[in-house]
């Protein structure tokens, strides 16, 4: 049988949201004197991440990226975060980082962790997408775009099992019956 889908957030709410996500980033990469390095976690964050530092234009941003997983091709994390890149030096910087899902929160815990220990001088959390799972993260996004409950999510760049990364919208598999 063919697994069903249903949208979850259309491409014109997801461009709006990442406009006002944009907006109040620039307001904070400019709070300070220091200097911003954004880190998008690859693969799913690409879409949101390339768009969402678009819109911040001009706050001279260093950008990298880093290869985290903890999916594997299963519908829900496997275990722990694994850095899979070479992490930027970020010592003296703010940094923030850009994932697609906060699910339990283990990977941007990680990542904060890691960037602290590496001398960065604060670390921010941005996602595209929070899951309200009622189970308790690990870390909280300072910065989110969308609340969604416990819905596997793809699209966007965010991929089913290695797939449909391309499309525009959020895509979610619709239940079973619906």
């Amino acid at each position: 049988m063919a697994e069903k889908f249903k949208v979850l957030v259309k491409s014109a709410d997801i461009r709006r949201r990442v406009g006002e996500l944009a907006a109040r980033l620039r307001e904070w990469a400019g709070a300070a004197d220091s200097p911003v390095c954004a880190v998008w976690l690859a693969e799913g964050a690409m879409f949101f991440a390339a768009d969402l530092m678009r819109g911040m234009a001009g706050c001279g941003l260093e950008i990298h990226s880093v290869k985290v997983s903890s999916y594997g091709n299963s519908l829900g994390a496997e275990g722990e975060p694994r850095v899979l890149s070479p992490l930027p030096n970020v010592e003296n910087m703010r940094v923030l980082i850009i994932d697609d899902v906060l699910d339990t929160g283990k990977t941007a815990a990680e990542m904060s962790r890691i960037f602290r220990k590496s001398g960065a001088a604060e670390v921010k959390i941005c996602v595209l997408l929070d899951k309200r799972t009622g189970a308790e993260k690990f870390a909280r996004a300072d910065f989110s775009g969308f609340e969604i409950g416990n819905s596997f999510a793809f699209g966007y760049g965010m991929d089913l099992r290695g797939k449909m990364r391309e499309l525009p919208d959020i895509m979610a598999l619709a239940e079973a019956g619906a």
